[in-house]
């Protein structure tokens, strides 16, 4: 658990600084840069792995616990994939809508809304998983 500790600590605190050095950046410039791409994808970023840093302290907290086929962690990784991967279209859509840039640019955007779909979809195995859990503490 301590390392658990230690990556969340670890993964927050640069996730925040990205914000704060955003945040800064916006501030000192009147927030005449906000629809740059490269801040969109820093924010994009930043907030994605600060959801990723908390969803995996929660899961390794309940893992510890002896937690693994639950209820609990199959409602957390369907949250979070909903969250992050509403974070990744919001971002999308910002591109797409506010600037004149090459698909290129949205790579970061998609990958965010696959993750976050690739966590649902994980909910989704948790939940069949605590499901067949349950049948063979019923059948012993």
């Amino acid at each position: 658990m301590k390392m658990c500790n230690l990556i969340l600590m670890v993964t927050v605190i640069y996730a925040f600084t990205q914000l704060i050095h955003l945040i800064l950046n916006l501030v000192n410039n009147g927030f005449t840069n906000f629809w740059e791409v490269e801040i969109i994808q820093r924010n994009n970023n930043a907030l994605a792995v600060i959801a990723v840093s908390v969803m995996f302290f929660l899961l390794a907290r309940n893992v510890k616990c002896g937690e693994i086929f639950s209820e609990k962690n199959e409602k957390i990784l369907s949250i979070f994939g909903k969250i992050i991967g509403f974070i990744g279209l919001i971002f999308m859509f910002m591109v797409i809508f506010h600037t004149d840039y090459p698909y290129d640019y949205y790579s970061g955007m998609i990958l965010t809304v696959l993750l976050g779909l690739v966590l649902v979809f994980f909910s989704l195995i948790m939940k069949i998983g605590r499901k067949i859990s349950e049948e063979g503490e019923l059948t012993i």
